[in-house]
């Protein structure tokens, strides 16, 4: 009788030192890892929870950087267009200055000159203006140069960046000293026109991204300190938790011993 009271105290003590043991791990783990919750059995509802935050926060970084590469895309857009827009706007000057009667033939013929000069640079830029190998001042029609899902939830929540052709210069049908000021003058104007629609539209864009950017960013932002309140480690409670557990623990280990010599000696003792 006496030595099944002490091997059944030796169980109780084993058990209590194993569920110790594994408390003391989690602690340890808490503590290395930096998260209070490791796995469902530490707190299923935080836990999955926690995963559902972090895998929304790795999909709107991605979006934060999809909408920072349309803003640099946008930049590149931006300069082009002034490009094109000063260019344009230099030759309607130009045309006013062409037909002033004041205006000598050799000073018609540097005009004609400079505006052939402008509308190559024009030309050129509106051809050759690209990022990534996209060509940016074009007509995208119903399509789009840049798409953008914004909401990892819903696919058809996007940002697009489209251009029509009312919004995009041509500069290959203009001539100055056709001998009418006033279809050149208009010819270059409703050109003017269109740049400045570009540059307008551009502007917005980016104007748009940016928003988006920073209204992701806070979304970014408030996820990571859920997701840290739900399994963020308090560091300082799990060393005064591992410390009284390895303390347990350590006492376990002695009791369990003291009882294997107590039993040895009453084994002893009957001769057993």
């Amino acid at each position: 009788m006496v030595t099944g009271a002490l091997s059944y105290g030796y169980a109780n003590i084993a058990l209590f030192y194993r569920k110790n043991d594994n408390l003391y791990a989690d602690n340890l783990l808490h503590i290395g890892s930096g998260k209070k919750v490791n796995s469902p059995r530490e707190n299923i509802p935080d836990y999955f929870y926690a995963g559902k935050i972090n895998r929304e926060s790795r999909d709107y970084t991605r979006i934060r950087q999809e909408l920072r590469e349309a803003s640099s895309l946008m930049e590149v857009a931006s300069n082009a267009g002034e490009i094109v827009f000063n260019s344009l706007n230099r030759m309607r000057t130009l045309v006013d200055l062409y037909y002033d009667p004041n205006a000598t033939p050799e000073e018609k013929e540097g005009m004609k000159a400079e505006f052939e000069s402008l509308k190559s640079q024009a030309d050129f830029t509106l051809a050759n203006a690209r990022y990534d190998g996209e060509l940016l001042i074009q007509d995208t029609g119903s399509g789009s140069l840049r798409s953008i899902s914004i909401d990892p939830y819903d696919i058809n929540v996007k940002f697009d960046i489209s251009f029509s052709s009312h919004q995009v210069a041509d500069v290959s049908s203009l001539a100055l000293g056709s001998g009418d000021e006033a279809s050149d003058a208009k010819a270059v104007q409703d050109q003017l026109d269109k740049a400045a629609s570009y540059l307008a539209k551009v502007s917005a864009y980016s104007q748009g991204l940016r928003s988006n950017t920073n209204i992701i960013t806070k979304k970014i932002s408030v996820n990571t300190m859920v997701e840290d309140r739900l399994t963020g480690t308090d560091t300082g409670a799990e060393l005064v938790k591992a410390v009284g557990r390895d303390i347990r623990s350590q006492s376990s280990l002695a009791m369990m011993a003291q009882a294997n010599v107590m039993r040895g000696s009453v084994l002893k003792l009957f001769g057993i």
